[in-house]
């Protein structure tokens, strides 16, 4: 059945619907060409990015497993440090269409972390 703080989930799922479709509603461009190679690279890691996260995300609503909380907290991060590693921080819609979006992943993923922790009865 649902978690009873399943929020996150649906916030991680529709981050990762706005990281597919944002390739073309930020005009990224979607052709790979020998001098805006990193456009290729830029949308490629949004729809992966996007995929995974709607994945995982639509999985824990059905099975939740504390491993996917921090499977999503690492996914934020890459979506954080990509714009440097790939190279696309001139990129200024890209950029702030990933570390936003990972941002609230990350958000949402230690939310649920803390929310999962043993209870320790007081002493």
């Amino acid at each position: 059945m649902y978690a009873k703080h399943h929020w996150q989930n649906w916030l991680t799922a529709i981050v990762g619907i706005w990281l597919m479709i944002s390739p073309w509603i930020l005009n990224l461009g979607m052709t790979i060409s020998v001098g805006n190679i990193e456009h290729s690279l830029v949308t490629g890691n949004l729809l992966l990015c996007g995929a995974f996260a709607l994945f995982i995300a639509l999985a824990s609503v059905l099975a939740h497993r504390p491993w996917e909380d921090w499977v999503e907290a690492a996914l934020g991060l890459w979506l954080i440090l990509s714009p440097l590693v790939l190279r696309y921080s001139d990129n200024r819609p890209a950029v702030w269409s990933a570390v936003l979006s990972g941002a609230l992943i990350m958000i949402a993923a230690g939310s649920h972390l803390f929310e999962d922790r043993p209870a320790h009865p007081a002493r």
